[in-house]
């Protein structure tokens, strides 16, 4: 992402420079780059280049040099779309003051070492962080018990330490499910389910009362058969009363299963609006689902504040009680704050 130069070769000169000289020195092997200036000056072509690449190239890198109104309106477009994005300027002078809070690294090419050396450890730090992952999305068209499939072959790869699960699809907490999280260690598991005495006003049915008793009696036998372990899962199970809004799924903050009700939520308390089907409806995976974390967790915790615990089992069980009280506490307090 660079200026547009209509004053002449000089510009462009430059650019292609930064881009041979500092850019691709600091880029692991297989990165293939791309550079927006079209040497024959045709803005079609360098609108329909910027539109794609924004969109789909794994890093963008920056150069703020000059202070470009397209650039500056590029970084904004990859920001919104919360993908790897590196800046650079030759010129502190050249970064707006309100970007200054914004990491950006200065080059010189008279002495490029340092900027090139900086752009790798930081391309370094994004590839450890995960941030080149592709994510991995499953649509509404794909059967439930294959997405139950992929969630439980996760576990079984990464062993996380924490998975949530509310309203999501009862067939995920089937069987499979449940097999798999007796052969996890240590893993902390929340499920947050709509109570079944209220299930049929929320268009749920009299179905969704006896999924509900059969998760009860997962967890239940799960208990018996782990009573005498001092390692294993920490399962505990929350009936909440009110409209369901939507059906998640996370696996630390690195996995979400995202599906929706086709019935608007009326509780006015719900800060999420989502109207779509009743199966689950995306499966996304990797450095993509930090960008949606924080906000779904939110939710999640929310919801699980105002709940009612119906039992809690595992080596942790006493630890998982005392964080749920504390959220009940702190929701509390900033109800009467």
């Amino acid at each position: 992402m660079t200026e547009k130069s209509r004053a002449g070769k000089s510009r462009a000169d430059k650019s292609t420079q930064v881009l041979r000289e500092i850019i691709e020195p600091a880029l692991p092997p297989d990165f293939k780059t791309e550079h927006f200036l079209d040497p024959h000056g045709n803005d079609d072509n360098i609108v329909a280049g910027i539109n794609r690449y924004l969109q789909e190239a794994e890093l963008c890198v920056a150069d703020l040099s000059g202070s470009s109104p397209n650039v500056l309106y590029e970084c904004g477009i990859r920001e919104g779309l919360g993908r790897p994005i590196i800046r650079i300027a030759s010129n502190a002078k050249d970064v707006p003051f309100d970007l200054k809070t914004i990491q950006y690294i200065t080059y010189d090419l008279k002495d490029r070492a340092p900027a090139v050396e900086k752009i790798r450890q930081r391309v370094a730090q994004m590839t450890r962080d995960g941030l080149f992952d592709p994510p991995a999305k499953i649509t509404p068209s794909l059967k439930r018990d294959i997405q139950t499939d992929f969630i439980c072959k996760y576990i079984e790869d990464h062993h996380p330490r924490s998975i949530d699960v509310l309203q999501t699809s009862l067939i995920a907490l089937g069987d499979k499910f449940f097999g798999r999280l007796r052969e996890s260690s240590d893993v902390m598991v929340r499920i947050l389910l709509n109570h079944p005495e209220y299930a049929a006003g929320f268009s749920l049915g009299e179905s969704h009362a006896k999924d509900v008793a059969r998760v009860n009696d997962q967890i239940e036998a799960m208990e018996k058969e782990l009573k005498y372990h001092s390692h294993g899962p920490t399962v505990g199970l929350w009936h909440y009363n009110h409209q369901p809004s939507i059906a998640l799924l996370m696996i630390d903050d690195a996995l979400l299963q995202l599906g929706w009700y086709l019935v608007a939520p009326r509780g006015k308390d719900l800060p999420l609006r989502i109207l779509g089907n009743l199966a689950p409806g995306l499966i996304v995976e990797g450095a993509h689902v930090r960008t949606l974390h924080g906000s779904f967790k939110q939710h999640f915790e929310r919801v699980l504040a105002a709940a009612d615990m119906v039992r809690t089992t595992g080596p942790n069980a006493r630890q998982m009680k005392a964080d749920w009280l504390s959220l009940q506490n702190g929701s509390a307090r900033g109800a009467h704050a």
